[in-house]
This record gives C-alpha cells, sequence and structure tokens, in this order.
C-alpha cells in the first residue's frame, strides 16, 4: 500500500491535501499532524502555482525545438522535447520546495500545540522505514540527513524564540539564512559534490 501525502488543488483551483490509506496506517495522530502542517505549507508557500509555471516555461521552450526540428527535416513535430523539458522543468526548485515546506510546516505544527522534536523523528522514521521505490522521489526530495539538518535548525530557531519569551503563534523569520532559497538550494548542491 503506497504511503503518500501531497498537496493538490480541485479544478477549480481550490487548496486540498491528499493522504493514502497507507500513510493513514503509518502514522499516528502527531505524525499525521505534521505531514498535514507539511502540504498545508506548500499552498501557502504557492508552491503549485510556481511548479506549474515551471513546466509551462519548459513545455513551451520544447516546444519551439519540436517545431524547429520539424520545419528542418519538413516533418510533423514529435513533442518529444516538449515532454522531455516539461519533465526538466517541473523539478526546478522542488527539493527547494519539500525545504521550505519542511520548515514552514514546523512553525505550523508548533504552533498547534504539537512537541517540535516529535516532527523531525517523524521524518527519520519515514526515511528510515518507507522504501522509496520511485526514483522520482529521490530527485524532488531531499535526503533524509539534509531534511533532518535543515529541520534542526528551524527547531532550534523556535528554541530561540520560545527562550526569548515569544508567545505563541511563533512565525519564521523569512530573511534567516534557513529560510534563504539560496542556501537551500546550496545545502542540496553541496549534498551532490556539485558546485
Amino acid at each position: 500500500m503506497e504511503v503518500n501525502a501531497y498537496a493538490a488543488q480541485t479544478k477549480a483551483g481550490k487548496p486540498r491535501i491528499i493522504v493514502t490509506r497507507g500513510m493513514m496506517q503509518f502514522t499516528n495522530e502527531s505524525e499525521l499532524a505534521g505531514i498535514m502542517a507539511h502540504e498545508l505549507a506548500h499552498h501557502l508557500l504557492d508552491h503549485l502555482d510556481k511548479g506549474a509555471m515551471n513546466i509551462y516555461a519548459g513545455r513551451a521552450v520544447g516546444a519551439v525545438l519540436d517545431w524547429t526540428e520539424a520545419l528542418i527535416f519538413l516533418e510533423k513535430p514529435d513533442n518529444d522535447m516538449r515532454d522531455y523539458l516539461g519533465d526538466k522543468a517541473r523539478r526546478i526548485y522542488s527539493q527547494s520546495f519539500e525545504a521550505e515546506a519542511d520548515c514552514l510546516g514546523l512553525y505550523i505544527y508548533f504552533n498547534a500545540g504539537y512537541q517540535i522534536q516529535d516532527y523531525a523523528s517523524f521524518w527519520r522514521r519515514m526515511a528510515s522505514e518507507i522504501s522509496i521505490s520511485y526514483i522520482d522521489h529521490a530527485v524532488t526530495h531531499p535526503a533524509g540527513p539534509e531534511r533532518t539538518l535543515l529541520i534542526g535548525k528551524v527547531e532550534e530557531e523556535i528554541k530561540r524564540a520560545v527562550a526569548k519569551g515569544n508567545k505563541k503563534p511563533i512565525w519564521p523569520n523569512l530573511a534567516s539564512k534557513v529560510w534563504s532559497r539560496a542556501q537551500l538550494r546550496y545545502m542540496h548542491e553541496g549534498s551532490h559534490g556539485n558546485p
């Protein structure tokens, strides 16, 4: 049974969160709250629309290349480049989107009254117990250790805010290094040895 959850939209563009039966069986109430917080964060951060824009741009460039090839060889365009570049563009920033949703999701989870250490524990358990059988997940989601490191930084950010006497709701400092898209991208690239 598939263990998954994801942010989606209705045909009318209204936000939805889809949770599979497998995920419902895998999680307890606190863990499910963490999943819901993570997926809600995708909606709040507008990741679905940003991802769709990436796909449209990739498909448009691919279509131009397909038509150029068709004109050169005087044949009907095959749409190979359109489909290929659309898929590649879908992955642009996808790990950063996941990392951002992890970060904001932890704030949502904490503000809902859950213990922040349980959030990281769940993601560690998820990484160790669930075999990711499809390659796309590894491409679009941060690796387990990278995800745990980032969530740990956000935990510390929340603990510092609480130690300063801040009361709930506590929301992130979007200017912090933890939240910098460049920092998230650097963490991802650095973990794979890319420049």
